[in-house]
């Protein structure tokens, strides 16, 4: 039987269930059945519980969604699409800009933002309650061809000012790299 007619009697008999439960419903209207339900004219109160997910750790999620929080993994999940939108938007601008051969340093503040993330989705993935929620790490070769291939696909005009702010306060952090020498001669002075 070829894929169509099985596609048609499937359709037919769907078609045909769905009309004789409506006229069911139908007629259990026309008798009355459903006048007397409890909760009548009310506004349905739709709770999502899932069930990978103990209760207790779902009610505390509804408290702090009810009171203007959002649980920390949600907020993690946030940060990293945002910052994996300005990374693929910068290395964008370079290759929009005709700049098929990327700058080494171009490619290792992007390197480097790709390990970043990475190290972000390890801690997301340890705390987020539901597994089909987990990220797999980002591959910065893959991201550099796909990057390439359409540039004015990441191209979102609105990054252009906090990428510059966020990758200078990045590099502010990543710039002065910490004296371990002088760190210890300050901690043995302190004991001495």
């Amino acid at each position: 039987v070829s894929a169509d007619i099985k596609w048609f009697n499937f359709l037919f008999y769907s078609n045909t269930i769905d009309r004789v439960v409506e006229d069911l419903i139908q007629d259990a209207m026309s008798k009355g059945e459903f006048h007397n339900l409890s909760g009548a004219g009310k506004p349905i109160v739709y709770q999502n519980a899932s069930t990978t997910l103990d209760p207790h750790t779902h009610r505390l999620n509804q408290v702090l969604i009810n009171n203007g929080y959002s649980p920390e993994w949600i907020t993690m999940m946030k940060e990293i699409r945002e910052h994996v939108a300005l990374l693929r938007h910068n290395i964008a601008m370079h290759y929009a800009q005709g700049l098929n051969n990327l700058s080494t340093h171009a490619v290792e503040k992007f390197q480097t933002g790709i390990r970043d993330i990475n190290l972000k989705i390890d801690r997301y993935n340890m705390i987020v309650p539901i597994l089909r929620k987990q990220m797999v790490h980002y591959d910065c070769g893959k991201e550099l061809s796909t990057i390439r291939a359409k540039p004015h696909h990441y191209i979102k005009p609105e990054l252009d000012q906090i990428s510059a702010k966020v990758l200078d306060e990045k590099d502010a952090l990543h710039s002065d790299p910490i004296n371990w020498s002088q760190v210890w001669k300050d901690i043995k002075a302190v004991f001495k």
